[in-house]
């Protein structure tokens, strides 16, 4: 029930009830949390998790301890890594802002000449977490209106041995996916058209269910 949604009339009818899922989710157990926490804002990496500091705005029921106790607990993780969320993207979403490279070396976009203010918080909160942040491509000239993700390459999805990197029909496309390629030398970097989904706001993990682990 992010408040995005529950505000929308547009978007309400995409709001999911998480416990309709076990039938599409056949093996898996499906565990129930009076939290709200959307599935872009977590960014899982092999003992932590990144997610923006949204989640307390959206849990003013929970004091800080008890979501994060319940965070780590459904998350399987050790740590959360806060970060501050881009106020120009209406999810406040992580996953426009962090992707895991390996173990606690992440990727974030390159906020030098789109919003530096934010881009320094951003490397400080993910330091203060023992996260070692590397800026790729950001086309900050494609980004359009403020809710357009057209431009953003880092929020694309790791399957292991292939990654799938957004791309938008831009020139910057091709600088990011050698950048992207270069990063990750052992993996097939396939580009995947989302031009139109990033102009409602999306891209390749905004669209995607991937592995938890």
């Amino acid at each position: 029930w992010p408040d995005y949604l529950v505000r929308s009339r547009k978007y309400r009818r995409m709001l999911v009830e998480p416990l309709d899922l076990g039938p599409v989710l056949p093996g898996r157990m499906v565990l129930h949390s009076e939290l709200i926490v959307d599935g872009g804002n977590v960014v899982l990496g092999t003992d932590y998790a990144v997610l923006t500091r949204k989640v307390f705005r959206e849990n003013p029921h929970r004091r800080r301890s008890q979501a994060e106790e319940e965070l780590r607990e459904l998350l399987q993780v050790d740590r959360l890594v806060w970060i501050p969320d881009d106020p120009f993207d209406f999810t406040g979403h992580a996953d426009g802002l962090v992707a895991v490279l390996d173990g606690n070396t992440v990727l974030i976009p390159d906020l030098s000449r789109t919003d530096p203010a934010l881009g320094k918080r951003l490397r400080r909160a993910l330091r203060r977490g023992g996260l070692e942040p590397v800026p790729v491509t950001h086309a900050y000239k494609a980004l359009g209106s403020a809710d357009s993700a057209v431009g953003n390459y880092v929020n694309l999805v790791d399957l292991g041995t292939h990654l799938l990197v957004p791309q938008y029909g831009i020139p910057a496309d091709a600088a990011a996916h050698e950048r992207l390629a270069a990063l990750h030398p052992r993996k097939v970097v396939t580009g995947i058209p989302c031009r139109a989904l990033g102009r409602q706001g999306g891209a390749v993990h905004c669209a995607t269910w991937g592995p938890v682990h």
